[in-house]
């Protein structure tokens, strides 16, 4: 049957229809994240020239379904994918006379993001070449870089302890609860794993962003003060990105926390990210003149 669609919506915001953005953005928001939330990312790509379509998946889809999830992620990622097509194409239609191709940016915040973006690539993975005018080819043809913010998370016991110890805003049924949910998605499932040798969801998941290779330019924004995404594990994950020929910048700050650092640091985050799309657009320069 039909996959269950996320109950979150996407917001869009286009550029002036005279313009051609530098780029449309996916922004995908961290679990539990609001609107006011998302949009500051929003207006940042706006204040470069960018069109963004921004959405943040449900609590539930997040870390009910998790990242092996068959039922709202995968629709979330689908309607995602869907979206952005619809802008690229009113954009491309405005201008039909330019050779210009307006380029895709993901922007994925903590692993609220990143578990869309490990199913996006199992859905592009599958796709049929053969459909050329597709939303899933022209979402492949376009995708040219992904910021990760807060992310990906390596998801142990400490991880998802505090991950929902943050989300409970009541003290005394925030512990109770992250220590179930600890014991029931990290601790017995590993036990299972050492035991029976099957991997566990976790690692699945990490894996699949690792050997991914739908997009050849990543940027990591990360803390060594984040008690959630360990910095150690994320400079392994760029390591292991850039030995497999994916081109990887990263920033690393010392003192802000989980998804803190575009508020503690607004200017050094805005300059980062105009720096990397900087970068997107002379590959793609360099590359056009290539195929000249």
């Amino acid at each position: 049957g039909k996959t269950p669609r996320a109950s979150s919506s996407f917001v869009t915001s286009k550029v002036a229809a005279a313009t051609r953005p530098r780029a449309v953005v996916l922004i995908f928001g961290f679990g539990g994240a609001k609107p006011r939330h998302v949009a500051k990312y929003a207006n940042m790509y706006k204040n470069k020239g960018c069109s963004t379509v921004s959405g943040t998946a449900s609590n539930y889809d997040i870390f009910v379904h998790g990242p092996s999830s068959t039922g709202g992620v995968p629709g979330f990622a689908s309607d995602a994918i869907e979206q952005v097509a619809k802008v690229v194409r009113e954009h491309d239609d405005r201008d039909e006379s330019t050779k210009e191709i307006t380029p895709i940016v993901m922007h994925i915040i903590s692993n609220g993001g990143a578990f869309i973006t490990r199913t996006i690539g199992q859905i592009l993975d599958s796709r049929d070449r053969n459909e050329i005018d597709s939303d899933l080819n022209l979402f492949a043809q376009r995708l040219k870089l992904q910021v990760f913010d807060s992310a990906p998370c390596y998801m142990n016991a400490r991880s998802y302890f505090n991950v929902i110890n943050h989300l409970v805003q009541t003290p005394y049924v925030a512990i109770p609860s992250a220590l179930l949910y600890t014991l029931t998605t990290s601790i017995i499932p590993s036990a299972i794993s050492a035991v029976s040798g099957r991997v566990t969801d976790g690692d699945l998941f990490w894996r699949a962003l690792l050997h991914d290779q739908n997009c050849q330019h990543q940027a990591f924004l990360y803390s060594h003060n984040d008690d959630i995404a360990d910095a150690a594990k994320i400079e392994e994950f760029i390591s292991e990105r850039e030995k497999r020929g994916i081109r990887v910048r990263s920033k690393h700050f010392d003192d802000s926390k989980h998804v803190q650092h575009i508020r503690l640091h607004e200017a050094e985050y805005s300059d980062f990210v105009e720096s990397v799309l900087n970068d997107m657009e002379d590959t793609n320069r360099c590359n056009k003149d290539v195929l000249k």
